[in-house]
């Protein structure tokens, strides 16, 4: 199971102002994290792939590993993806579950064997010259996540309210504005704005998030073999993905009440009886917030692999990836409604204007090094490997350079984000009989967060069956373990002097 897992995503505001580019650097993530697609059989050894070869997975993984091959193959892998979400926030605990059936591997090798004279021989030189064309399904962002629980810490106002600071004289300031949800300090050593709602009383928040789409990789791969010692391969990809995302939140609570409003400005209109925003003070109101986005991209890369045999026994294994150059198109809508009730009058509700971004950009992820070793026993085999990847070296290009100082911005606040990680992969196959093989295998992935805190593991177990001598059939299961944490909403915590809200998200 592959989740996106954007630790602290983007808070989804009403009319996400200024520049759409902060989401992007949010996700620089979304767009350079992937998992090797594969064959049920590399998948069940934990998808190990660097120094092991013969398998459709090395068209993608290791095109090195096409140098195994002795005759053509062809082969197709199915996958059903179940995604179970467990969520904790103040306390509250909610799950969804989420499973589609789907593609995850479909390849094809084709063998061309070296022309040799009578009596050469066989097994020095290059010994074949093999192709392989292959699909993979890489990440896949399909996920129903829900949190709720009685916050009475903060509210979503403080971030509107941190907005208006910069934003007050924007179509969208003006329009939030007139929602009777924001005030103006007094004191003009405080920062513009307060909201209406009540921070430190009990609010009833719910943030319900769906996600689609999926990031798949279409690859063509050469390799050869050199007398049964060394085998090289390189490979070719086009990458694709698509995103999608719609989001409610909702937040439930009380208005300030007069005294409450007077200590922040005496002056209000809302302490004002003659006034139209006197009849908001001391109400019930329910906000919600909602947002869409719609993100697709396509890029290109190159991989160089290689695997060397010390020993009869011993492969050991290399791959360097190229950065992945994609161009990304991102649209975006979100609005706001408030709900007023408990008034002596009725109140018309509030509802924003809709705001809309569209935004193209090119990034180009980070370089991935891989190494691995797989050690071979008479009846089975071990084999594990590592791969290094510097997130913080994530670069984004404006379409047609049109403004270098926004790309020069958006890299430093990557490299405040990101930092390398390494993710490290075992395996093993255990031939159980002449015909059935079983296979276990175990996943880390490093945290690429500077200052977040993110776990993830994968556990995996797989079993084979070697129908005849052209034909087998392979089973695996894929566990996976993801935890980390998510903020609804953030605001200056130094001004407000309570912290952001968190949300403890296990997949």
């Amino acid at each position: 199971m592959n989740i996106k897992h954007l630790l602290l995503s983007s808070f989804f505001l009403c009319g996400i102002i200024g520049t759409a580019h902060a989401q992007f650097e949010k996700e620089a993530l979304l767009f350079s994290q992937e998992y090797p697609g594969g064959t049920a059989r590399f998948k069940g050894m934990g998808n190990v792939q660097t120094a092991l070869g013969g398998d459709l997975s090395s068209i993608a993984g290791n095109p090195a590993g096409l140098g195994f091959y002795g005759q053509s193959d062809i082969g197709v892998t199915f996958n059903y993806f179940n995604n179970n979400s467990k969520t904790n926030y103040f306390g509250q605990s909610n799950s969804q579950n989420q499973g589609r059936f789907l593609i995850d591997n479909a390849g094809v090798v084709f063998h061309f064997p070296s022309a040799r004279g009578l009596g050469a021989d066989l097994t020095e030189g290059w010994l074949n010259f093999n192709v392989g064309l292959s699909y993979d399904k890489t990440n896949n962002f399909r996920n129903k996540i829900l949190y709720s629980g009685t916050n009475n810490e903060s509210t979503k106002g403080q971030t509107l309210a941190d907005l208006m600071y910069t934003q007050d004289n924007t179509p969208w300031g003006k329009d939030l504005y007139s929602s009777y949800f924001m005030e103006g300090y007094a004191d003009i050593d405080k920062r513009g704005y307060f909201p209406l709602a009540k921070e430190g009383a009990d609010k009833y928040q719910q943030n319900n998030i769906l996600e689609k789409g999926d990031r798949s990789r279409t690859t063509l791969s050469f390799g050869a073999n050199y007398s049964n010692k060394f085998y090289i391969g390189a490979s070719f990809s086009m990458v694709s993905f698509k995103y999608e995302t719609a989001q409610k939140f909702t937040e439930e609570g009380s208005t300030k009440s007069s005294d409450e409003i007077k200590g922040r400005n005496p002056n209000s209109p809302y302490l004002d009886p003659t006034k139209a925003e006197s009849k908001y003070v001391g109400i019930k109101y329910a906000l919600d917030d909602y947002y869409n986005q719609y993100t697709e991209g396509s890029g290109v890369d190159f991989k160089l692999g290689m695997i060397y045999k010390p020993a009869q026994d011993w492969n050991l294994g290399l791959t360097i990836k190229t950065p992945t150059w994609i161009a990304v198109q991102d649209n975006t809508n979100s609005y706001t409604d408030i709900y007023y009730t408990g008034g002596t009058t009725a109140l018309d509700p509030y509802k924003s204007d809709s705001y809309n971004t569209e935004d193209d950009i090119n990034i180009i992820t980070p370089f991935q090094y891989s190494l691995g070793v797989t050690k071979f026993f008479p009846r089975g085999l071990i084999t594990a490997d590592a791969d290094l990847t510097d997130y913080s070296t994530t670069k984004f290009r404006s379409p047609n350079r049109y403004n270098p100082q926004m790309e020069v911005d958006m890299e430093k606040s990557v490299k405040g984000m990101y930092k390398a990680a390494i993710n490290a992969r075992i395996g093993g196959e255990y031939l159980i009989t002449n015909i059935i093989s079983g296979r276990a295998g175990f996943n880390y992935y490093g945290n690429p967060y500077k200052n977040a805190d993110y776990s993830h593991y994968t556990g995996t177990l797989g079993l084979g069956v070697k129908l005849s001598s052209s034909l087998y059939m392979d089973v695996a299961v894929v566990h996976n373990m993801l935890k980390y944490y998510e903020s609804p909403y953030t605001f200056e915590e130094g001004f407000w002097e309570t912290p952001n809200p968190v949300a403890e998200i296990k997949n």
